[in-house]
């Protein structure tokens, strides 16, 4: 085999390959046997038995050539990457120059890794932003916990918002009942806009027993089959539930049964905490990926468009694959979000050549750090998980050891985070 490197630029390598003549023309050997061997001939047993005299009309030429080429092709991939020194990244693209029986000249297109050059990541300034807890906001959460220490409790009254209704409904659409229109003993919470707009308000009023028919229409940005359209929805009531919200005092904070908090001021101090700690994780995580952003600026980065399409591709199956598991095809998903196929391929790819980049570079400074996973780091987080869980070091050992790659990747993106912060962020130092 003869191979000759072309060209090598932005991360994809071409080389032009002349395979052995005696090489090709066993390859096609073996291509005509595996071809005989699936003929059918009268007289015959199997396709092995058919002398090759009888069997070659039967078997065309181009198949023969194909085959062929499957049958050296991983040879001569594995013969090119070795003596080219070459990484790929993904599988090659194949273009074939000459292919009869006598000669097979191809060349390979591979994706190879990015070649990064780091430029400044270390020093960099970032501003720390300064996150401050409101009054109205600690209030908020003290009515978001009554809230959900509400009860539910029967009442004869007409049902107003905040009320539950439980009802059965059966939707229709020029008279006829659609598929996933109609429900039994649904509990519906007035002013919760579960259903499309306007449903709910015209429950508000209703009592248990009544029948009521709802006029609505359909939002555009919905499925195709229901998109724009006129519904009518005959609703039967069975209960209405009033929510009974609880009065914040100190009796009520005792029945929460939280450790350190009896009194309403303690509740109160407790949700301030919760909430500056949660804003203050915010803004160091968005602090941090505005560091990225600046050290990904300040690298260069030669990367092939086939990448990019690679991880596009991979993240559209990633929502294919969460919007059917939600009941919906990708085509309803597309008109909800009321988006075409190209759009969301425009928006992944911005996504896509980001994320890559970013990996990229953390991966060339924990290369040029020297942020390796070690044995070590493994078995000692091994052994957090095995006190944090109350479990056998060889338990969790069992449980994930078909995380293990998982593990020592998470371990080295926080090996590389903390690098970065305690050289970039003055007050880790």
């Amino acid at each position: 085999m003869k191979s000759n490197l072309v060209k090598n630029e932005k991360g994809i390598v071409t080389v032009d390959v002349v395979a052995d003549k005696q090489e090709w023309q066993d390859a096609q050997k073996k291509a005509f046997e595996k071809l005989k061997a699936k003929l059918k001939l009268k007289g015959f047993r199997d396709g092995k038995s058919i002398p090759d005299e009888l069997a070659r009309p039967h078997i065309n030429e181009g198949d023969i050539l194909n085959e062929g080429f499957r049958v050296i092709a991983q040879s001569l991939y594995e013969k090119v990457l070795t003596e080219n020194k070459i990484t790929p990244i993904i599988e090659p693209d194949i273009k074939f120059n000459k292919v009869d029986k006598d000669n097979l000249e191809i060349s390979f297109e591979i994706s190879v890794y990015p070649e990064v050059t780091l430029g400044q990541y270390k020093d960099i300034e970032v501003v720390k932003e300064n996150v401050e807890v409101g009054e109205q906001e600690i209030n908020q959460a003290i009515n978001r916990i009554a809230l959900d220490n509400a009860m539910l409790k029967q009442s004869d009254k007409p049902a107003r918002m905040g009320d539950t209704v439980v009802l059965d409904f059966v939707g229709y659409i020029d008279r006829k009942p659609f598929d996933g229109g109609s429900a039994n003993n649904y509990s519906l919470e007035l002013g919760s806009n579960q259903f499309i707009p306007g449903f709910e308000q015209q429950l508000v009023g209703v009592k248990a027993g009544d029948v009521k028919e709802i006029n609505v229409t359909f939002p555009k940005q919905y499925v195709k089959d229901l998109a724009g359209k006129d519904a009518i929805f005959k609703c039967t009531i069975h209960e209405v539930k009033e929510k009974l919200i609880p009065d914040v005092n100190d009796e009520f904070v005792k029945t929460l049964e939280m450790e350190g908090v009896e009194t309403v001021e303690q509740l109160k101090e407790k949700e301030k905490s919760q909430i500056l700690a949660n804003k203050q994780q915010q803004a160091e995580r968005s602090r941090f990926n505005k560091l990225l952003e600046k050290i990904v600026e300040n690298s260069k980065i030669e990367m092939s468009s086939k990448l990019v399409d690679r991880e596009v591709e991979a993240m559209k199956n990633n929502i294919e694959q969460r919007v059917t598991s939600n009941g919906l095809t990708f085509d309803q998903y597309l008109e909800i979000t009321n988006q075409t196929l190209e759009q969301l391929e425009k928006t992944l790819r911005v996504d896509a050549e980001r994320n890559l980049k970013t990996m990229l570079v953390l991966g060339k400074i924990a290369e040029a750090e020297k942020l390796n996973v070690t044995d070590k780091d493994v078995d000692e987080e091994i052994e957090k998980m095995s006190k944090l869980y109350n479990r056998s070091v060889d338990e969790v050992k069992k449980a994930i050891a078909n995380q293990m790659a998982d593990l020592r990747q998470n371990l080295q993106e926080r090996k590389i985070e903390t690098f970065l912060k305690e050289n970039n962020f003055k007050e880790t130092k």
